[in-house]
């Protein structure tokens, strides 16, 4: 996402963003006073050409506008020559990702048609193409949205897609996700379906907070805490019964509520992460700890040198985040280049890693 903004202090507007393209997405920060309605917004400019071409970014995600008239499914409206780059895509109700393991969706909510005016969210991994949207011969079927009713939540901008796996045979109706016991999202289990996709609104939720899922099965509710859950490693293709946190460093995840499900222990008392990597100057590391420990997490040179201490102390179960600004503990700028990190718990090495810093 473009990352210019536009700020009003009470008095004045300030900010980098001149004018407002349809080829972009945009989030607005609205304060509504008291019971006050939320606004109409009505927007006008020029239709834009068709074959407008639309830049994406690897990496990132990249925030789209869809301007073509007639509605398309997902994987109609993307040419041929975007669509094997691209790794997710994800609307205002539904989401499609796909592993670089797997050639085919893995995982993909109830999708349903883009229509004209919406916003998508894109990750591709590599250059490729501009988007320049397929033009239908006939606009998609429109498909009813099934909206929850035992379960209330806000919507917010922004969600974080969580794939849950059911058994085909469940009475579950709705599983909702909750964090510090609200309902942060809910989502429909149609009868026979083995995959929903609950959308975690978790703006405002702390960092580090954990969440849990419960059930709804038409005549009860039923909680799902952790340790009753399996949480879907994508790099070892493993469900590992642990608990999931607020903040990890993951464009989505996937649970298992499957009664038989294969999950194993985490094989690690410690996880750890960077991002981004490559940094300009700023990285954040993300540590999920499976039991109490004291944890050093220490940046090194190619000539094996301490540079810098990040962590030193002990530190209880659950999700961290600590900050590396490309910087010596004596406050100077490290030189561009590739560094190492390693992070120990109680004297002994537990995970590794490259990092490269280019400002």
């Amino acid at each position: 996402m473009d990352r210019h903004y536009l700020e009003w202090d009470g008095n004045e507007w300030s900010g980098t963003i001149n004018e407002v393209m349809s080829t972009k997405g945009y989030i607005l920060d609205l304060e509504i006073i008291g019971d006050a309605p939320a606004p109409d917004m009505k927007l006008y400019g020029a239709i834009l050409d068709p074959e407008t071409p639309i830049p994406l970014t690897p990496n990132t995600g990249n925030w789209v506008g869809y301007f073509i008239r007639e509605a398309q499914m997902p994987l109609d409206a993307i040419p041929a020559d975007v669509l094997p780059y691209v790794t997710r895509i994800q609307a205002q109700y539904w989401a499609m990702i796909r592993q670089e393991a797997d050639p085919e969706w893995r995982y993909k909510g109830r999708v349903m048609p883009i229509q004209y005016g919406d916003m998508i969210i894109i990750d591709v991994a590599g250059e490729c193409p501009p988007l320049v949207w397929n033009q239908p011969a006939q606009a998609a079927e429109a498909m009813t949205l099934l909206v929850p009713e035992y379960y209330s939540y806000e919507e917010q901008a922004n969600y974080l897609p969580i794939f849950i796996e059911t058994d085909s045979t469940s009475d579950i109706q709705e599983i909702a996700v909750l964090a510090n016991g609200e309902v942060r999202g809910a989502a429909v289990r149609e009868p026979g379906d083995t995959l929903v996709q609950v959308s975690a609104y978790l703006q405002g939720v702390p960092e580090g907070t954990p969440l849990s899922f419960e059930t709804w099965s038409g005549f009860k509710s039923a909680p799902a805490d952790p340790g009753s859950y399996a949480v879907f490693n994508p790099v070892d293709k493993k469900y590992v019964s642990r608990t999931l946190y607020k903040g990890e460093n993951a464009p989505y995840h996937a649970v298992s509520l499957k009664s038989g499900a294969n999950a194993v222990a985490p094989d690690r008392r410690v996880e750890v992460s960077c991002a981004p990597n490559p940094s300009a100057g700023e990285t954040t590391f993300t540590i999920r700890m499976e039991e109490t420990a004291n944890v050093t997490l220490m940046i090194r040179d190619i000539n094996g040198r301490t540079i810098a201490t990040l962590l030193d102390n002990e530190m209880p179960k659950g999700l961290y985040h600590t900050k590396w600004y490309g910087a010596h503990d004596d406050g100077s700028d490290a030189v561009n280049g590739v560094y190492f990190y390693s992070l120990s718990i109680d004297g002994r090495q537990q995970a590794s890693g490259k990092i490269v810093l280019i400002r």
